[in-house]
């Protein structure tokens, strides 16, 4: 009933019983787990953990939602090493996120490039005979994106951006030919009046 003070009942996230014995069995255990299951990821929502799990096997990509760490035997100094230090949960977790943080900024930079590149390239088309340099220009600005960033664009994605500026060059192409067609068939429509006329 809308407006009573009746609570609602708490969600409860649940995490996966095997993987929470995996992780409890220590190290090994997980990294066997891993080359078994590439790709998986450890679902370890909602469990309730000590962080001298965490000491030797960094829990990579594993879903800890609503988890509960708890320090068990560790002393201050231990936790904070093992939070922060340089193979740390914290220290980890920053660096996926710069990563992927870089890696957006730098596909939309090059998405942006490409895009600009292919409008000049309808521009010079449309309003000269520059045919010839564009493509050239095209050609060279491809070799030096393949050399810089083939590292920080896997294949997938760098074919997924070129993919999408080529879609929004087509569409904003064709819109820019029929504009530029307009005066064009002005000029037809005029010249055709004419010659009806005499």
């Amino acid at each position: 009933m809308i407006g009573s003070n009746e609570q609602f009942p708490e969600i409860v996230i649940v995490a996966n019983p095997e993987h929470i014995e995996i992780v409890s069995r220590g190290v090994e255990a997980i990294r066997k787990w891993r080359i078994e299951n590439p790709g998986k990821r450890l679902d370890l929502s909602g469990a309730r953990l000590t962080l001298h799990q965490y000491q030797d096997a960094f829990l990579e990509d594993a879903d800890l939602i609503n988890s509960k760490l708890f320090e068990s035997e560790y002393r201050e100094d231990q936790l904070i090493e093992s939070l922060y230090g340089d193979e740390g949960v914290m220290r980890n977790l920053k660096k996926q996120i710069d990563c992927h943080t870089a890696k957006k900024r730098n596909t939309r930079k090059l998405y942006d490039q490409i895009y600009a590149f292919l409008m000049w390239v309808v521009q010079s088309v449309l309003f000269g005979p520059k045919l010839l340099t564009s493509v050239k220009v095209f050609k060279k600005n491809v070799k030096a994106w393949q050399s810089k960033q083939r590292e920080l664009f896997p294949i997938s994605e760098g074919t997924d951006v070129l993919i999408a500026g080529f879609i929004r060059f087509v569409r904003v192409g064709f819109i820019a030919f029929f504009i530029a067609l307009i005066p064009l068939s002005i000029q037809i429509v005029q010249t055709s009046a004419m010659l009806v006329l005499r």
